[in-house]
């Protein structure tokens, strides 16, 4: 399957303008001699270096709501829900690619991971943690998996999670049958693909 998500093209640097050619003076007379000046001292600046741009990240959208995957907690770590889209940082999410057609999903506004549980149950709660690249990562491990042309993917949890129903879960909202669809503040967990339901559908950008 296509990966759902493309990468932007790097900037291509502008070339140097080509220097100007020196100014020749014409016609001035033999005898005089240009007095010598006094090297100019720069003045002093009070511009400071420029810092480097806070990492951008794309929002994370719930197909049939239209709402956005945001951060609901306080600090870093904590629970997330689905919020009306504004472009903060804390719905703004970066793939980082872990091999095998997975990935980490970082949050810009917190700079902590999507991480899941393999605890059990059949609807868990998700969270976000500090991201990690130790033996522990595995449950911060996530697999798109695309949907059709539109764009849109299922968010599957990479390990399989014991005392479910299914083993296999993925990314949707707490609130998913017809009888009670997903809305503003709704919470995000980890469950089996129940019915296949277009409640568990995302589009990243």
């Amino acid at each position: 399957n296509p990966d759902p998500i493309s990468e932007a093209d790097p900037y291509l640097l502008p070339r140097p303008a080509d220097s100007a050619p020196p100014v020749v003076t014409i016609g001035a007379p033999a005898s005089a001699v240009a007095a010598p000046s006094a090297p100019a001292t720069p003045a002093p600046s009070s511009a400071r270096p420029s810092q480097s741009p806070a990492p951008t990240g794309m929002p994370l959208v719930n197909t049939t709501s239209g709402l956005c995957v945001g951060f609901a907690g306080r600090g870093t770590e904590g629970p997330l829900q689905l919020q009306p889209c504004t472009g903060a940082a804390s719905q703004g999410w970066q793939r980082l690619p872990a091999g095998q057609g997975t990935y980490q999903f970082r949050n810009t506004g917190t700079g902590s991971c999507l991480d899941g549980t393999t605890a059990g149950g059949n609807v868990v709660d998700v969270t976000l943690s500090a991201c990690r690249s130790d033996a522990g990562r595995g449950t911060q491990l996530w697999r798109p998996e695309s949907v059709g042309r539109s764009g849109s993917f299922r968010l599957w949890f990479v390990p399989p999670v014991r005392n479910s129903d299914y083993s296999d879960h993925l990314l949707g909202p707490r609130n998913w049958p017809k009888t009670d669809p997903p809305h503003e503040g709704s919470t995000l967990v980890q469950l089996p693909n129940y019915y296949w339901s277009a409640h568990f559908l995302f589009t990243l950008g």
